[in-house]
């Protein structure tokens, strides 16, 4: 279709708006860990492997994956 699919940059526990679960210095610790791990994803993303998903090929006339695709997947 003309794109690819990247893996996701994952960023979990951002606090705010009155909800807090660590100390304000360990979170602005955490936060630019965060940023610097960003930056460098997107410093290479040109060369990040896409996810892989069937293709056409991956399925035989009547709907079913084939093994091929299975193997094609289980490679990635």
């Amino acid at each position: 279709m003309g794109f690819s699919v990247l893996p996701p940059f994952r960023a979990f526990g951002v606090q705010g708006h009155g909800y807090a679960y660590e100390d304000q210095d360990r979170f602005a610790q955490r936060l630019e860990g965060l940023k610097d791990a960003w930056a460098q994803r997107f410093q290479s993303v040109d060369r990040t492997q896409p996810l892989v998903f069937p293709g056409w090929d991956d399925w035989d006339e009547e709907g079913r994956y084939t093994a091929g695709g299975s193997e094609r997947l289980a490679a990635q």
